[in-house]
């Protein structure tokens, strides 16, 4: 069952008239010594506004917390995207790299070798491609 502000409020301005009681008894003060049952409504006011004031101290101690928790949750998945795309260009970055290999191979060959062999060695190339993207898992 969960207590209505107001009760929690008269739930906790008991509990500081109590503690209140015990520190004045510990000092030697018999004065206040009522229950907080037992006293006037202004005297129980006073207890009142103590435990609003602290109410409202610890709703907004927890709206801070609730906040920066969203706030790091959104944090962590930006940090999470950025991590992936960075690994995406990483991967293509490779991919263009062993692109580029086999481009210069091919010219290089074709410098002066027959269209047999040209062919061979882009069959070549497209298969260290193939393997390459296997490694990956790409495909």
């Amino acid at each position: 069952m969960t207590l209505s502000r107001e009760e929690r409020v008269e739930q906790l301005a008991a509990e500081f008239h109590e503690v209140y009681q015990v520190e004045a008894k510990r000092q030697g003060d018999v004065r206040h010594a009522d229950a907080y049952a037992d006293l006037s409504e202004n005297i129980k006011e006073f207890d009142r506004v103590l435990a609003r004031h602290a109410l409202d101290a610890l709703e907004a101690a927890e709206q801070r917390t609730d906040d920066l928790g969203r706030r790091l949750a959104l944090f962590a998945n930006l940090h999470a995207e950025e991590k992936a795309r960075a690994e995406r260009a990483e991967a293509l970055t490779d991919r263009l790299a062993e692109a580029l290999k086999c481009i210069e191979i091919v010219r290089m060959a074709a410098a002066g070798t027959s269209e047999d062999r040209l062919r061979q060695i882009g069959e070549d190339a497209r298969a260290a491609l193939r393997d390459h993207a296997d490694q990956r898992g790409e495909r």
